[in-house]
């Protein structure tokens, strides 16, 4: 099997040090980020987007790491996932899935 292929996005002023963290966990779980972006786009979101049915098993690992390493460090630890295997535009290759995230403290 090939390593997936993670893309992070996280919204303008997200906590580095967090993101870091995050980011560092999923290299030694056997993921490859190749790319992170800052991104107002990224403002609200909680989630992981696969585009193909065969990535469906790694979004779902990503997320259950995501979700485990968020409330370990005292953030909100509902990370879901988001099917846009229908999807008419433009796609990354099958293999990549995308990470959205704002970081939002527990309460």
């Amino acid at each position: 099997a090939s390593t997936p292929e993670i893309y992070t996005l996280s919204r303008h002023g997200a906590l580095p040090v967090l993101l870091t963290a995050l980011t560092d966990r999923l290299d030694t779980k056997g993921f490859t980020l190749p790319g992170a972006e800052r991104t107002k786009h990224a403002a609200g979101t909680h989630d992981i987007r696969y585009f193909f049915d065969t990535d469906f098993g790694q979004a779902e690992r990503l997320r259950n790491l995501m979700n485990g390493v968020l409330a370990k460090s005292g953030y909100r630890a509902d990370i879901e996932l988001r099917d846009l295997t229908a999807y008419k535009g433009a796609k990354p290759p099958p293999g990549t899935v995308e990470l959205w995230l704002e970081p939002v403290r527990d309460r």
